[in-house]
């Protein structure tokens, strides 16, 4: 008998899940520290929506002369389109004040909340643009930060103790 899947205890996100972006992690396998952590910013009460912030991967074909078949094999490894959509503040003193274009650092999604020994997923960043989303809807004002993904991101990193 094949073994079974666990169950998962299922959840649902918004009041749970913490975003943070850190200026700096020292680990090259982005294992971050509590101190590092602290040091960021937490942006979950102002993001509306978000989009992208995982890993696709391409195929190579491989087709070969015995077959009609065409096999394939995993090939390169890319992070989607990347971005958070903030709530706008009529006299600037908002999200732009933290994510300025070019910036670099880390974003870091704590989909279980800010919970030591819970995984956590870590994506070096930077800042590609900040737009303004402007609607005549029933919509507040709001602003996407779009970000390009820098290196590989790492998942399941376990989220530090509080020192």
């Amino acid at each position: 008998m094949s073994t079974p899947l666990p169950t998962s205890n299922r959840f649902f996100a918004p009041e749970i899940s913490v975003v943070t972006f850190v200026p700096t992690i020292a680990s090259a396998a982005l294992a971050y520290t509590r101190i590092e952590l602290d040091a960021g910013t937490n942006l979950t009460q102002e993001i509306a929506d978000l989009s992208g912030w995982q890993l696709t991967g391409g195929e190579i074909p491989t087709p070969d002369l015995g077959s009609r078949f065409t096999s394939s094999i995993p090939g390169r490894q890319t992070a989607d389109a990347s971005s958070l959509t903030f709530y706008a503040d009529l006299a600037g003193d908002d999200v732009r004040t933290v994510l300025t274009q070019g910036l670099n650092g880390f974003m870091i999604f704590m989909d279980g909340g800010d919970v030591p020994t819970q995984p956590s997923d870590v994506f070096p960043c930077r800042v590609n643009t900040v737009g303004k989303v402007r609607s005549v809807g029933d919509a507040a004002h709001q602003l996407t930060i779009g970000f390009t993904i820098t290196r590989k991101p790492a998942a399941d990193v376990p989220i530090p103790a509080a020192a």
